[in-house]
């Protein structure tokens, strides 16, 4: 009868070990998963944006480390990270996100890039 209670007793510690090993990776799982949405909203959730006039057009240079692309409105020339394609008289404006990443964006198309300077 002992040995059956000692049994039962050693049974039920390794279910509550499970349980809470069960309950720690759902906590960590549920921190990580809102750290990732947290990340994600800053990146994408723009706070401001300007118009920086009309696409005159956009010079691709390829650079040894990273592309660019010069793109002049007629309102001035901004420096972009990698390839920008918008069609010429397009709306350009400059929008600033959460994170503060300043990004240059065709404003018909939403498609924008980052700016580098």
């Amino acid at each position: 009868m002992n040995q059956q209670i000692a049994d039962e007793k050693c049974l039920l510690r390794d279910r509550m070990k499970m349980v809470s090993a069960f309950l720690m990776m759902a906590a960590f799982l549920g921190a990580f998963i809102w750290f990732v949405v947290f990340l994600v909203d800053r990146k994408n959730t723009v706070v401001s944006s300007e118009s920086v006039g009309n696409l005159q057009d956009a010079t691709f240079h390829r650079g040894v480390v990273s592309d660019s692309t010069a793109v002049r409105t007629d309102k001035g020339t901004f420096l972009v990270g990698g390839i920008f394609q918008a069609m010429t008289g397009q709306p350009i404006e400059i929008r600033t996100m959460k994170n503060e990443d300043r990004r240059l964006c065709d404003a018909t198309t939403n498609v924008c890039k980052l700016l580098l300077n």
